[in-house]
């Protein structure tokens, strides 16, 4: 009686173990397979973006090739490639991509802010005030113009093409605080 019951609790168990295996794995087989991609490129053909490729879990970065290339890599067919692109006459390389030799951080010939001009990343001088008082012109961080003194802005600029720095005295009718004209 006792390997009846036990026999019968066997044969129980392994319907209950077998229906839920079923289940279980058929839930377990229940899944969606996401594509990899091969090779992912942030920027493209672009020698003005310093960009990124990532190729089988690789990252690869745009670089330089001295001042005047860029190291550029890209996908082809799904595939991690690299070529030299050149600057363009008025640019040159920097951390993997062309940029302006001259830049203006106010956007050029603009009174209401002070700005100041880099070459190639260097700071050549920002926009500043300055007083012409008895022929003599002087740098000074604010101005006013009364008493025959001549207030101006000396504003920092980027000549035509991008690749040196201009500077002109530009007047200030109403007074001049911090190279900007009020």
């Amino acid at each position: 009686m006792k390997k009846m019951f036990l026999l019968m609790g066997l044969i129980t168990l392994l319907i209950f173990l077998v229906s839920c295996t079923d289940n279980i794995a058929g839930e377990a087989f229940k899944f969606k397979a996401k594509a990899i991609p091969i090779c992912v490129d942030s920027d493209g053909l672009n020698a003005t973006v310093a960009g990124s490729v990532t190729a089988l879990g690789v990252v690869y970065n745009d670089a330089c090739l001295g001042d005047l290339e860029v190291f550029e890599v890209y996908c082809d067919n799904g595939r991690q490639r690299n070529t030299a692109l050149p600057c363009q006459y008025n640019q040159y390389c920097s951390n993997g991509a062309c940029t302006s030799i001259c830049t203006d951080t106010d956007g050029g010939n603009n009174l209401a802010v002070s700005g100041g001009v880099f070459i190639r990343g260097i700071r050549q001088g920002v926009d500043s005030c300055s007083r012409k008082r008895s022929g003599i012109v002087e740098e000074v961080s604010t101005c006013a113009n009364r008493n025959s003194v001549e207030c101006k802005v000396l504003e920092l600029d980027c000549n035509q093409n991008g690749t040196r720095k201009i500077n002109h005295l530009e007047n200030c009718p109403n007074g001049c605080a911090n190279g900007v004209c009020y």
